[in-house]
């Protein structure tokens, strides 16, 4: 996996340029993986594959990223994080992460009140998913 390329740059503005701070668009539907991994990453976590698996149930990462890059326009980084396997050897990992400007400016356009509502029906879908 050391040669593995990793989907976005950790620095995505353009150098000379004045840096704007864009924020993407909130996904409707709030009971979805896609909907969970950007509210973990707008409440200031950094997430790995790994760290998806346990907190969002995907093992998907690096598409759920995809689409909230591409299909709603959040500026979310990647950078390389070196872990240890069980086995003794060390992993190249892509950790996945949104940078203090756009985390201020979404709180600005209401994402703390739309995080808590992806956490509600999360928590609701997974309750349910017990039960059945």
């Amino acid at each position: 996996m050391e040669n593995a390329q990793l989907p976005l740059p950790e620095e995505p503005s353009v150098p000379g340029q004045a840096a704007t701070i864009l924020t993407g668009a909130f996904p409707h539907r709030k009971n979805t993986v896609i909907a969970e991994v950007l509210c973990r990453v707008l409440n200031r976590e950094k997430l790995t594959s790994l760290d998806a698996v346990r907190t969002a149930s995907t093992t998907r990462a690096a598409a759920v990223v995809y689409a909230l890059t591409r299909g709603y326009g959040w500026p979310i980084r990647a950078r390389p994080l070196v872990v240890q396997t069980a086995d003794g050897r060390h992993a190249t990992v892509a950790e996945y992460y949104l940078s203090d400007e756009v985390i201020e400016a979404a709180a600005l356009r209401g994402s703390h009140a739309w995080c808590a509502d992806v956490v509600a029906a999360r928590a609701a879908q997974r309750q349910q998913g017990h039960r059945g």
